[in-house]
């Protein structure tokens, strides 16, 4: 499985202006922040990461938005995904998409850009499943996005 480079990643504008008052300025931390990794179970991994907001909450209602709004292409799925993130809370979490994608809501420490701890947090999870193919085909064959909180 690939893990992903933080400096490859492509950063997303925050899609609700409603919350762009909440969010940083120059992407980093601390805060909360939330991203996507395309394909994240094969060989070809790429991410998006969003800015860093205040607050997870304001973090969670960014990608809700996103999801609720069409952002992510429909063979992602991004009613089920954002059914799966509505019922969370955890401040911290992955939802996993087959193998199509993965959203991370994620802590960004201080003095980090979102897209580094995104890359941080998506990769220690690659490193905990990593060797573990009953769980990789688990995933890959899920009939609806596991929600992992972490």
């Amino acid at each position: 499985m690939d893990r992903i480079n933080p400096a490859q990643d492509l950063l997303i504008e925050s899609t609700a202006e409603h919350l762009d008052q909440l969010a940083t300025a120059d992407w980093c931390g601390p805060g909360w922040s939330w991203n996507i990794v395309h394909f994240p179970l094969g060989r070809e991994s790429s991410a998006q990461a969003c800015k860093t907001f205040r607050t997870a909450d304001a973090a969670r209602s960014d990608l809700q938005w996103f999801l609720e709004h069409d952002m992510v292409p429909r063979g992602f799925a991004p009613a089920q995904l954002a059914k799966a993130l509505r019922r969370s809370k955890a401040e911290e979490l992955l939802i996993v998409s087959r193998s199509d994608v993965v959203l991370g809501l994620y802590r960004v420490g201080p003095g980090l850009k979102s897209a580094e701890a995104g890359a941080r947090f998506y990769n220690s999870w690659i490193d905990e499943i990593d060797g573990h193919e009953d769980l990789r085909w688990a995933l890959i064959g899920a009939r609806k996005p596991i929600l992992i909180e972490r």
